[in-house]
């Protein structure tokens, strides 16, 4: 990381620099200390209007955002933050829109080297890797993605590629995302499905309002969807999760952290705000699982040490 100075002014100006000059992994580096490091210092209201105002308004945030990852989760086209064609930039299976400059095309192959890009891969290669253990412990399990964004998991599952998977229910409230998944996971004629892979549309408040309900499942997970439910919300949605297991079945959330370097970053120049939770914080959500009903509950992080992880394993 670049040691910029810890003043407002030097490290958009700094940053400004390098990027005219192209030393751009200098720059993106140096943005996301930088930014980390006046989020610490600032008083909240300082940093948000440092972020809100100033940021925005200085020619970094222009250059930024010539990347097509900082500049779509900036304007939010499905009017929420996180969407999954966002978290495809940060997989790098997302195509470059036509009309990327060569600086932005430069720049988000930097965002894909910083350490919340690192993790958002990891949390996809471990879901699969799970998927595979769960098909490997038990026949034709049934597995449930809450949040399931385009669930690019099942593509690098060799358990769903080898048909060891029995269900694989991807649901999310986004039908654009949904339809990628039925896409990636084809209809044959007269509307049978090749593969184990079945798309529901819905919402997490459907889910608590008990207007959607399942059952059964011997894996069920949400990957990136804590990142944004309050704790009321949160809590009762895992209870609701882990009610939805068969018995040894697994239930996995994730959650950022709130060490994760990258968070002035994403509110600065991305105006993505998530909610971060330490192990004590994620094993708090877990509190209304009844205790009699729990083989195993331990907590993890992903080798970044960016992601929380909950798990908890049902008797």
């Amino acid at each position: 990381m670049s040691a910029l100075p810890v003043t407002e002014s030097s490290v958009l100006d700094i940053a400004q620099q390098m990027l005219r000059e192209c030393r751009i992994e200098e720059a993106v580096n140096g943005l996301v200390a930088g930014t980390r490091r006046l989020r610490d210092l600032m008083a909240p209201e300082d940093w948000g209007r440092f972020a809100r105002d100033k940021c925005r308004s200085h020619a970094t945030t222009g250059l930024v955002h010539q990347s097509p990852y900082t500049r779509r989760a900036f304007e939010k086209p499905r009017g929420y933050p996180g969407d999954a064609e966002i978290l495809d930039f940060a997989y790098g299976c997302a195509r470059l829109p036509e009309g990327t400059t060569q600086l932005g095309a430069r720049i988000y192959e930097f965002e894909l080297q910083t350490s919340g890009s690192k993790s958002a891969r990891a949390r996809r290669d471990l879901l699969a890797a799970i998927v595979d253990d769960v098909a490997s412990q038990r026949h034709k399990p049934r597995v449930l993605s809450i949040a399931c964004g385009h669930l690019r998991e099942a593509q690098i599952s060799q358990a769903v590629r080898d048909g060891r998977v029995g269900e694989y229910v991807a649901f999310d409230q986004d039908p654009l995302s949904l339809a990628v998944v039925d896409r990636q996971h084809r209809y044959g004629d007269e509307g049978r499905r090749y593969g184990c892979v079945k798309t529901i549309e819905g919402s997490v408040r459907s889910l608590l309002a008990r207007r959607i309900q399942f059952s059964g499942f011997d894996f069920v997970y949400a990957a990136g969807l804590y990142d944004y439910l309050s704790e009321p919300v949160a809590t009762k949605l895992t209870s609701l999760m882990f009610s939805m297991l068969a018995p040894g079945g697994r239930l996995l959330v994730a959650n950022f952290a709130p060490e994760w370097e990258c968070i002035g970053y994403l509110e600065a120049f991305m105006d993505w705000h998530l909610i971060y939770r330490n192990e004590a914080e994620i094993v708090e959500l877990a509190r209304a699982i009844p205790d009699q009903e729990v083989s195993s509950l331990s907590t993890f992080r992903d080798p970044y040490q960016n992601l929380v992880f909950l798990e908890v394993h049902k008797r």
